[in-house]
């Protein structure tokens, strides 16, 4: 037997060195490590400390440092919503809660606890219902955000978005601001125009609306019906079917095949016949692919929360989303990877390269690979361009390296309206070229400003990307034997020797067979507020909660308090086997909100509907057929749901003793034998029993792990 044993250790060690070759090789042709990883540190340590900077801002009222186009006026812009929405996406990839009380701090002044006729719940003077611009609608997104996370403004802010921004701005806009093709105007001074930039502002809000806050599923298969469409004409007005790329905007009234054709009140810029500009703008492009990405990715969610089918819709998008990326790549400048002001005009005068629109792109392509719409060169490329960035734009302001840059962002460009936005008072470098009609001199007058949101915004989006694909490729812990074996692991970004994660061995556990059940309820926990885990005596349920994201125990039941995921503000259920799991909850809030029950790797989610209202004797009850033995989590998609019980229930049937691979009663070394020949290919395993024994650990995985494990069990 310790014959056996040495034997099949060496075979490990093989096994195991010969998986860092193939790691490493994989890796390497994967990822593109032309630049070098080392300097990523710098790079987001430069990222880091622009965040900072942005979290300096003290508040609306006398301007924002991040709004070069106004730095002292109380306005509601476009702008700000841009930055809130970063904050908030720092808070949900993070965990962080001062990014959400930032974020929160700064929209809240804007919103009002009381209804005017002019301005709805919006309180800066600038904003009025009647402008019907679909740039107010931006920040909209920001409060839907903060909705969804638990605030205590949460009464204010959904009266700001359900009854100003979405009934009276875009359900007005949809009645009798829109073209005879279903797109909307980019705002009620320019009738008939539509902008790229309009389709990033207006169609993420709308399905953030229904997904979060209407919590419909006819009403958001009805958007994402209107999304597809007002996307469609984009791409069949829009787009040159030479080049790929896009032209800032469209007015109808110029497009002999619109049913809005009307050329005695077209505007100028817009050529006769088709309507459309006459040139490429980087940021315009920009928007609509970070429109295209978000839009995909809240469809997705939407399938998931209403088990509803949108294939068709999002398949639509894909496929223009993935022409798009595929154009706008040919485009970049071969020394730098970024992006010309003008797309496609690099050696044209006065034309340089933008950091804003850049940055949107690299955004695009990342996000892209990571709900799944776009291979892993797309997101190399958003990563090259992520770096390029910081390399070239991100620079510090001086020697001591306390502060930086984000240089060469646009400040503003757009087109005509028949009675304003005729000229620009910003347009002074260049050719100083001060008529918005269009034209490559327009745009290449535009000046250029330092640490504006839209720039700094879309380079946080993209950042945050990041940390999302590296979050989800931590690297697993490589110690295999007594004698400590390790070997290299690797992540998706970079070749790691650290070990980050423990192997907790179950074997020699039985799962399943007696048609156990464990029950939880709140008893089972002391009273008051937990701001860490806490296990019941079972080891079956856990609490997962920190100082910043905490949950409340009372007699009757356990307050999740706001949004949650597989690290906080849950509930972690340790399943063994195939099993029923039964949540019953209630919502005492004003609107539904979501429960979800997830496993770490999202390969198992299921939603539940807490309608509003709901009491302890009023509950909502969610019940999950569970397959695989792993760990779940039930956590809360906003503010409200309180759970009551949570049961586990196994079936009757065969028990399953964890590292008894071949299923005779015992674990000896045929067991870790027969598994070692599973996970090298030699024979493959399908039997479902055979492979809930041979996964030690549970992690829903068969690896050297495995293996080492039951050899460690049996040499006890």
């Amino acid at each position: 037997m310790k014959r056996l044993i040495s034997l099949l250790l060496s075979s490990v060690i093989m096994l195991t060195s010969l998986n860092i070759i193939m790691n490493v090789t994989c890796t390497a042709s994967t990822l593109n490590n032309s630049t070098d990883t080392s300097a990523d540190s710098l790079r987001f340590s430069k990222t880091e400390l622009l965040i900072e900077q942005m979290l300096q801002e003290d508040g609306p009222e006398n301007g924002s440092l991040w709004n070069m186009e106004s730095t002292t006026a109380f306005k509601w812009s476009y702008i700000n919503g841009c930055m809130a929405s970063a904050m908030m996406q720092l808070y949900n990839i993070k965990g962080d809660e001062r990014y959400k009380i930032f974020a929160d701090n700064y929209m809240s002044p804007f919103i009002s606890t009381s209804n005017n006729s002019t301005r709805g719940y919006i309180v800066p003077t600038n904003f009025k219902i009647s402008n019907y611009t679909l740039d107010d609608l931006n920040s909209g997104k920001a409060l839907i955000e903060l909705i969804a996370s638990g605030t205590e403004n949460e009464a204010k802010y959904t009266n700001a978005v359900s009854d100003t921004l979405y009934t009276k701005v875009l359900k007005s806009m949809l009645s009798n601001k829109i073209t005879a093709e279903g797109n909307l105007w980019h705002k009620n001074a320019y009738p008939y125009q539509v902008w790229l930039d309009g389709i990033y502002m207006e169609t993420p809000f709308w399905l953030e609306y229904e997904l979060e806050i209407n919590n419909n599923a006819d009403n958001f298969v009805t958007a994402a019906n209107h999304t597809a469409n007002q996307i469609q004409t984009v791409y069949d007005k829009l787009r040159n079917k030479t080049t790929g790329l896009y032209y800032h905007g469209y007015d109808a009234q110029a497009d002999t095949g619109s049913g809005s054709y009307n050329p005695s009140s077209a505007m100028s810029w817009a050529e006769t016949g088709t309507g459309h500009s006459a040139s490429y703008w980087l940021r315009g492009t920009g928007w609509y692919a970070m429109a295209l990405v978000d839009n995909i990715e809240l469809m997705q969610k939407a399938e998931k929360k209403y088990n509803i089918d949108l294939t068709e819709q999002k398949n639509s998008l894909i496929n223009i989303y993935t022409d798009l990326m595929n154009s706008v790549i040919q485009y970049q400048d071969n020394d730098t990877k970024l992006w010309y002001q003008v797309i496609d005009r690099p050696n044209d005068n006065y034309n340089y390269i933008e950091t804003s629109g850049s940055a949107a792109m690299s955004y695009a392509l990342m996000k892209g690979y990571n709900i799944g719409a776009a291979d892993i060169s797309f997101y190399n490329s958003g990563l090259e361009v992520f770096r390029s960035i910081c390399d070239n734009k991100l620079v510090y302001t001086d020697s001591s390296q306390s502060a930086v840059n984000l240089n060469d962002i646009c400040q503003t460009a757009g087109l005509a309206g028949p009675s304003s936005g005729t000229t620009s008072s910003s347009a002074d470098i260049g050719p100083k070229h001060t008529s918005r009609d269009g034209s490559y001199d327009y745009y290449v007058s535009e000046k250029t400003v330092t640490n504006d949101a839209k720039g700094v915004a879309p380079l946080i989006f993209a950042y945050c990307q990041i940390l999302e694909y590296n979050k989800g490729n931590e690297p697993e812990t490589e110690t295999t034997t007594n004698e400590s074996i390790t070997s290299e692991t690797t992540t998706k970004s970079e070749i790691t020797t650290e070990t980050t994660t423990s192997f907790i061995s179950h074997i020699g556990e039985t799962i399943g067979g007696n048609g156990e059940s464990s029950n939880l309820v709140p008893a089972d926990f002391s009273s008051g507020t937990k701001s860490a885990d806490e296990t019941t005596a079972n080891g079956t349920f856990t609490i997962k909660a920190t100082s910043g994201k905490n949950v409340n125990v009372t007699s009757g039941y356990i307050d999740l308090k706001g949004i949650g995921n597989t690290a906080q503000r849950s509930i972690a259920v340790n399943i063994t086997g195939s099993a029923t799991l039964t949540v019953k909850f209630f919502n005492n809030s004003s609107s539904a909100r979501t429960l979800a029950v997830e496993n770490a790797d999202s390969s198992y989610s299921i939603t539940g509907e807490a309608t509003a209202g709901g009491s302890e004797s009023n509950v909502n009850t969610l019940i999950c057929n569970i397959t695989n033995a792993d760990t779940y989590y039930v956590f809360s998609k906003g503010s409200g749901i309180k759970i009551t019980e949570i049961t586990v229930t196994y079936p009757d049937g065969d028990s399953i003793l964890i590292g008894d691979v071949d299923l005779n009663g015992t674990i000896n070394e045929a067991d870790a034998a027969l598994l070692l020949k599973h996970i090298s290919n030699i024979s493959v395993l399908t039997d479902e029993k055979q492979l809930t024994a041979g996964d030690c650990n549970m992690d829903n995985k068969h690896n050297i792990l495995d293996v080492t494990a039951i050899l460690k069990y049996i040499a006890k």
